[in-house]
């Protein structure tokens, strides 16, 4: 048995309590999220919450009645049982009546589904999402759900449960989830991720990976890269390769990977190669905006599985710019009614050559004068025109119109000295934000969103900075 001192039991309760701590504000935060920012815009969501909530008083008010009748005698507990079952048929009557005679809504048996517009996960601790505009589509990743949701492991279309070695990052429901979402018929899909998809290369990292199994104090710094897709490349050459397929099966899609740096301290452009099929993709990393620039430490080019990388850094502070547009072009086109028709056509003209020549009269005979010419060539005419209108529809065309839609996606990022030229408010609707060149760069206390500043205005030099 060990016994520990005081100073040492006080750092161990400081430690639980700290741990302790940490896990209330996150599910704090996550309950202020939900209640305010998703509700803004995920009304469905915002509708269930609250018949979740009913639901939840109703079963504890039910709970806590049942416990009671469960300490009174027997006799008095069916009496009170009675008596609610008859408070319960009157009401089912009066409300009935009212709805007979138009004074109450009828209620309404529709299921619910997600809108056109935007539909998001249904489990409680999962917040993958997505929006639809048009053509254009945002997929939300979320890299901070269990990805064993539902006791499983997830299979991720290989027909199998991916084992614990090939580290799952994202449960099945929203594997199903990333699939829905491609077959909406959208040309332009932006995907976006909280850490980037690809920034270091693979052997790079599994020396990172090495070097944190060990500990100590270099390894315990990079415990981070547990959250990075390049510690999970079987997911991530899952995802890619879904994604490049998705957008190779039509002429006229896009997709761009859009994310944040990840703690890199430094934006950066990334052109991402399939090497077997020779084709790329982009990725947007947005660096800090006014955050303190750091150096960058990764690869510039590399290799993660099959797929090539090389990136471009920004120099300085910056922010994602991103421009969709879908070009459509219409061409008026005529064809067959169907493929019966075709046939009937085919038929009618063998069988008015058949009569023709059984009757003696060969168009192309070349001892018949001009005169018998011009009078078989009627006759076999009128025969083609007689079968086909028995046949049906014949020579009838119809007019079609073809519509093309191609997609362009142009992201990058705008830093303080290309911010007037990159985001030109005469060529858009809105500049950039004032603020972003005159504080940027800035120094580690001044952090800025939307003009409000999130650090205490009481020290004198935010007042300063304000001013």
């Amino acid at each position: 048995m060990t016994m520990l001192s005081f100073a040492e039991r006080h750092a161990v309760e400081d430690a639980a309590v700290e741990v302790e701590a940490g896990r209330l504000c996150l599910r704090m935060a996550r309950e202020v999220y939900r209640e305010y920012q998703r509700s803004l815009w995920d009304h469905d969501f915002k509708e269930g919450r609250r018949e979740r909530r009913r639901a939840m008083l109703k079963f504890r008010h039910e709970l806590a009645e049942a416990e009671a009748l469960a300490k009174l005698p027997a006799d008095q507990k069916e009496k009170i049982v009675q008596l609610k079952a008859d408070d319960a048929r009157k009401t089912a009557e009066f409300e009935a009546e009212e709805m007979r005679l138009g004074r109450l809504p009828l209620p309404e048996h529709t299921a619910t589904h997600p809108s056109t517009q935007v539909a998001a996960s249904d489990e409680a601790d999962h917040e993958h999402q997505f929006h639809k505009w048009g053509d254009v589509g945002l997929l939300m990743l979320d890299q901070r759900a269990d990805p064993y949701a539902g006791g499983e492991a997830p299979q991720l279309g290989q027909g199998r449960a991916l084992d614990d070695a090939e580290r799952p990052n994202i449960c099945e429901a929203q594997w199903q989830f990333i699939l829905g979402c491609l077959g909406t018929g959208v040309r332009a899909l932006l995907v976006s991720a909280e850490a980037p998809f690809i920034w270091e290369d693979r052997d790079k990292v599994k020396s990172m990976e090495r070097k944190m199994a060990k500990g100590g104090v270099e390894g315990d710094k990079l415990h981070y890269i547990q959250d990075q897709w390049v510690f999970r490349p079987t997911v991530l050459a899952l995802l890619l390769d879904r994604l490049f397929a998705w957008r190779d099966e039509e002429e006229g899609r896009e997709v761009t990977l859009l994310c944040g740096s990840g703690g890199l301290g430094r934006g950066f452009e990334t052109t991402v190669t399939d090497a077997r099929l020779n084709v790329d993709m982009r990725q947007l990393a947005v660096g800090p905006c006014t955050d303190t620039l750091r150096p960058f430490l990764p690869s510039t080019t590399g290799l993660v599985r099959r797929f090539q990388f090389e990136h471009e850094v920004a120099p300085s502070h910056n922010y994602g710019l991103v421009e969709v547009e879908v070009t459509v072009e219409e061409e008026m086109m005529s064809e067959t009614d169907d493929e019966e028709d075709v046939a009937a056509e085919k038929a009618a003209e063998e069988q008015a050559t058949a009569a023709a020549e059984a009757a003696g009269v060969s168009v192309n005979a070349m001892a018949l004068n001009d005169e018998e010419q011009k009078a078989a060539a009627e006759k076999a005419e009128r025969n083609k025109k007689e079968a086909r209108r028995k046949k049906g529809k014949g020579e009838k065309r119809r007019m079609v119109r073809l519509e093309t839609k191609q997609a362009a996606v142009t992201a990058q990022l705008v830093t303080p000295a290309a911010a007037d030229a990159k985001h030109s408010k005469g060529r858009l609707r809105n500049g950039p934000p004032g603020w972003f060149k005159k504080w940027s760069p800035a120094t580690p206390s001044y952090w800025w969103d939307d003009d409000i500043m999130l650090r205490a205005e009481g020290l004198p030099s935010m007042r300063a900075l304000h001013k």
